[in-house]
């Protein structure tokens, strides 16, 4: 089963071709998948995912954390947690980065979609419902 998550995982970084190193790794203390470094960049899976969810939706979470390695998404997330610490008292910038953080996510998704079939778009799109519902 690792095996065939990590050949899934390759496969995906394949086809988002991406070229930077980036670490696959499983948690029980994450719901869902997640992408976050800063120098060695790492894609958090569930511990046990093929329990919770489908291999194809697992496929669809590894397109979208890596299409935000590759955007360089992270960096982004880094800079606008510094700025919430450094106007901490502004509440238009709380609203500034709400946006920024919103348009980084359907920027990804977009790009994802871009790259998926019309029936595939359709099952992206549960998969991302199935993880909200899971979270």
């Amino acid at each position: 089963e690792d095996t065939e998550i990590h050949h899934l995982f390759e496969n995906c970084k394949n086809k988002v071709n991406l070229r930077k190193r980036v670490s696959l790794r499983s948690s029980f203390l994450v719901d869902s998948p997640m992408a976050f470094g800063f120098l060695r960049t790492y894609v958090v899976i569930p511990s046990n995912p093929c329990g919770v969810v489908s291999e194809e939706s697992l496929g669809f979470a590894f397109l979208h954390e890596l299409t935000h390695c590759k955007n360089g998404d992270l960096f982004v997330a880094k800079a606008t947690s510094f700025l919430r610490v450094l106007c901490w008292y502004n509440p238009v910038m709380y609203h500034a980065l709400a946006v920024i953080n919103l348009e980084r996510e359907l920027a990804c998704d977009e790009t994802v979609l871009a790259k998926l079939s019309a029936n595939n778009r359709l099952a992206y799109g549960h998969a991302l419902l199935n993880f909200i519902n899971n979270v």
